[in-house]
């Protein structure tokens, strides 16, 4: 997951490149049944690791692009890969 977080931190404005393996790694995980809950808990669990990991260059805009980022593209191109 950390690598497809770092691939849509690089493509960021394009999101058709970043959807076949967003769809595929939803693919990947139908068979663990997630519920909606689960992509909430994990992105922020993994917002929460990242600050620290950043330093002192996180801010609170970075904050919400990552939440913006798993809201708007990963999560739900995870859950149509997951369909």
């Amino acid at each position: 997951m950390v690598l497809t977080v770092a691939l849509l931190a690089d493509l960021a404005d394009g999101r058709s490149d970043i959807a076949a393996h967003l769809h595929k790694l939803g693919a990947a995980h139908k068979p663990f049944a997630l519920e909606p809950q689960d992509f909430g808990n994990f992105k922020d669990v993994f917002i929460e690791v990242l600050g620290p990991q950043v330093g002192a260059q996180w801010t609170a805009e970075a904050t919400q692009a990552w939440n913006d980022a798993f809201d708007d593209v990963l999560i739900p191109m995870l859950r149509e890969g997951m369909a």
